[in-house]
């Protein structure tokens, strides 16, 4: 790993001014920036170069943001169950629907992988 102090746009230095205690590495192995903290890795950076992203992307990722985080991912998890629900309920509906017309036609259904190319 190669240590970066100095960059173009002096992330390293300004990331300091977050936490003294970060240090900023370059991981040859991975090809990716990765934030050092008393020795021990603090995040590993989200892209390919080190900018304005990396330094909101500290702010973000902080201790003392916790909460916020926890409350984020949990808005964010809600919003995916919610879509998941919604999609289950509404291939419930077609299906009520194809059976119905199955059974007003007098097709029979057969449950494989194929049934709704049937209709």
């Amino acid at each position: 790993m190669i240590e970066v102090t100095n960059d173009l746009f002096g992330i390293a230095r300004r990331l300091q001014k977050i936490n003294p205690s970060y240090r900023v590495y370059y991981n040859n192995r991975h090809q990716r920036f990765e934030i050092h903290a008393s020795k021990a890795l603090a995040f590993i950076v989200p892209y390919q170069r080190l900018d304005a992203r990396t330094l909101e992307y500290a702010l973000k990722t902080r201790v003392q943001n916790a909460d916020y985080i926890e409350q984020e991912m949990n808005t964010h998890n809600k919003k995916i169950l919610d879509s998941v629900n919604q999609n289950v309920d509404q291939a419930a509906v077609e299906l009520q629907d194809m059976l119905k017309y199955a059974h007003r036609t007098g097709h029979n259904v057969a449950f494989t992988k194929n049934y709704i190319k049937e209709f």
